[in-house]
């Protein structure tokens, strides 16, 4: 595709995921800055209907030897957990991603709910909602503390619609540290400040 819009245009193209665009878009020109002068690794993180994420160094976005750098939505989370569209089993997304949390409500409440009806649900104290986002919140600690171990950045993003979830940035850290390496948390979770024209900031920026 690459070579031939290129053809077509006559002008070099360049491309990139939407989670790449997010995270260098929030990093160079978004919430980043607000928080941190010249960060050494910043991640953006998806997290809606899908779950995705981008990685960027030094101000640059990593897209690594198969251009998968940043795909931490399929790490296998769960050992012969659900079956994904990837072909594998168990990945984050399988659990972390907004149909999958709703599955799970509809699982065991026989009740289908939105996202938003979930979290609201879960504010006004509902069982299986709360059941439901304390499971959540459980499988986020151990997924993004095997990303901060690996990566260590100083600020992650959450994007996406979940991540305008207040508990995420009430509870997330602290379930994060219960399964990281280090005995203490400073990366900053943030939300996104560019909203939905962040994609394509970022696709400007490459």
């Amino acid at each position: 595709m690459k070579t031939d819009l290129e053809k077509l245009l006559g002008i070099e193209v360049k491309m990139a995921n939407d989670a790449n665009c997010f995270a260098m878009a929030e990093a160079s020109l978004g919430v980043v800055p607000d928080h941190i002068k010249n960060p050494e690794v910043v991640f953006g993180v998806i997290l809606g209907t899908a779950v995705g994420g981008g990685l960027v160094v030094n101000g640059q976005v990593v897209n690594g030897l198969h251009g998968i750098a940043g795909e931490w939505g399929h790490n296998r989370l769960v050992e012969d957990g659900l079956p994904c569209y990837c072909g594998h089993q168990g990945c984050v997304e399988t659990i972390l991603s907004g149909p999958a949390t709703e599955k799970y409500y509809e699982s065991i409440s026989g009740q289908k709910k939105s996202m938003r009806e979930i979290n609201q649900l879960f504010i006004n104290g509902e069982s299986f909602a709360v059941q439901t986002m304390d499971r959540y919140l459980n499988y986020f600690g151990k997924a993004v503390a095997v990303l901060i171990n690996i990566i260590d950045p100083e600020a992650i993003v959450l994007g996406g619609g979940l991540g305008n979830l207040d508990v995420i940035y009430q509870r997330g850290p602290a379930e994060v540290l219960k399964h990281l390496f280090n005995k203490e948390l400073n990366t900053l979770f943030l939300r996104p400040k560019l909203g939905d024209s962040a994609g394509v900031i970022g696709a400007a920026l490459l």
